[in-house]
């Protein structure tokens, strides 16, 4: 008995203080490390080690009897603390450091929850039954008849806990997912288990229970994959050949900023009325908050071009009865006006100016739209009325430079005054909403004939433009 009592006494005095010298060393070493597994020896250490210690004292040297209310709670918090300790290591081991992608990482955070509850439960009548003598047999029948009542008074509760189990068994939707649930739409924002929180477009935070989501529809726009696919319908007018049509949409959505080139975007014509043809363009994207401005930008775009190529957006027509008072143009006025203070036009007389706009293509271009591709045939001269153009040109290396930026009153694709046939050398793109006049070639080498100076101005222009394209390639 003598030489029980001096091992335990042994491990009391020299052992334990030993193992926390130890540990405590093996965690200074794991932290400088930055090691995660330091916090498992942090508990192991400061919790486990002084507990087994005081149980060892009361139980062994004090000899304190088992049914000892001090022994008991300082097994029960031993116990807690094992408790604990084990389910940190399970976490630390298994989902912690769980890589993208792989099993451990998709298991559901509310699937660990209920486990861990599950563990903790387990410990829990371990305890009981163990360190308290608990009967556990009328304690299941108390709490069976106890469950029956509260679920029956938390039925709603518990139908959503349920569902959201389900939920993220199935996964249909998970974190940062953009959805669609009647008339909410919205970016999945945190899934519980009552309810999933849903971020809407309008900043508002929606909180839909997990049982509507469960037993109504809702669209997954994020999934399977989140390239998205977005439909507008625009009509035109009956007068507009279709074929026509069809190309103008094609090349506008194909120009269209984060549009995909595949899958293809489509065209067609879906229906004939008495005064329009609907056209259906379909075009994909990146994902679905991409679809929104993709939308917005095509629909503004497609706009520019009908006025260029002259298309008909047709709408609803009221009779209006007005006066005869004509009034005037001022656009030509103004094409004027600017095409007097360009270089090599300013010289030619008035009435010749007003020939060439008479015969001259007025153009409307979005932000951000290309006016001319690098390598595109050139239609004539380009004068900017109003608004702002950037030429740009990619060198040998692959790398896109800055020419210059074009002004009112100033001019790009001047090498159209050579012959014809001509490419550019840059891209041109229209930084803000830009109005634009073009001279057709035809035009522009009839008028160079007749007036040589125009043609030593736009030649100069040509040479300097070329020489600085030559120092940035």
């Amino acid at each position: 008995m003598r030489e029980n009592w001096l091992f335990w006494s042994f491990i009391s005095a020299i052992l334990f203080p030993l193992l926390m010298i130890l540990l405590g060393e093996i965690t200074l070493n794991l932290e400088r490390k930055q090691n995660r597994i330091a916090n498992l020896i942090k508990i192991l250490r400061n919790l486990i080690i002084p507990f087994s210690a005081l149980f060892v004292i009361q139980f062994k040297l004090l000899q304190l009897p088992k049914n000892s209310i001090f022994l008991r709670f300082t097994e029960t918090f031993l116990w807690i603390i094992l408790i604990y300790f084990g389910l940190t290591l399970i976490n630390q081991i298994l989902f912690e450091d769980a890589q993208q992608g792989t099993w451990r990482s998709n298991v559901p955070k509310l699937l660990l929850d209920l486990s861990r509850t599950f563990l903790v439960l387990i410990g829990a009548a371990v305890v009981l039954s163990n360190v308290w003598d608990a009967n556990l047999g009328r304690l299941l029948t108390a709490l069976g008849v106890g469950s029956l009542v509260i679920g029956l008074a938390l039925q709603d509760s518990l139908g959503n806990i349920f569902s959201g189990v389900t939920l993220l068994l199935e996964k249909p939707i998970k974190i940062g997912d953009w959805i669609e649930l009647g008339d909410i739409q919205g970016q999945v924002y945190e899934i519980t288990w009552r309810s999933v929180h849903i971020y809407t477009r309008q900043r508002d935070l929606v909180i839909v229970p997990n049982s509507e989501l469960a037993k109504g529809s809702f669209r997954n726009y994020s999934s399977p994959e989140p390239i998205h696919g977005v439909e507008v319908e625009i009509k035109f007018s009956c007068n507009d050949t279709p074929n026509r049509v069809i190309e103008v949409l094609r090349k506008t959505v194909l120009d269209t900023k984060g549009v995909l080139r595949e899958p293809p975007p489509k065209v067609r014509l879906t229906s004939l009325d008495d005064w329009f043809l609907m056209y259906k363009t379909t075009f994909f994207v990146k994902d679905y908050v991409q679809g929104i401005e993709s939308r917005h930008e095509f629909q503004l775009r497609m706009w520019y071009s009908s006025q260029r190529y002259n298309l008909t957006m047709p709408y609803p027509t009221t009779l209006e009865y007005q006066s005869s008072i004509p009034i005037a143009d001022e656009y030509p006025q103004k094409a004027l006006d600017i095409l007097k203070q360009v270089p090599g036009w300013d010289s030619l007389a008035p009435n010749v100016l007003s020939e060439v706009l008479k015969y001259s293509i007025f153009e409307n271009y979005a932000q951000e739209e290309v006016i001319v591709k690098e390598e595109q045939l050139l239609r004539g001269l380009f004068i900017v009325l109003e608004g702002k153009v950037a030429l740009s040109f990619i060198n040998s290396f692959g790398q896109t430079k800055i020419v210059g930026h074009i002004l009112p009153g100033e001019i790009f694709g001047e090498k159209s005054c050579l012959l014809s046939g001509q490419r550019s050398d840059v891209t041109a793109t229209s930084l803000v909403d830009t109005e634009l006049v073009i001279i057709p070639i035809e035009l522009l080498q009839s008028k160079i004939k007749q007036f040589p100076l125009l043609a030593n101005k736009l030649g100069e222009i040509m040479e300097l433009r070329r020489q600085l394209i030559v120092s940035l390639s």
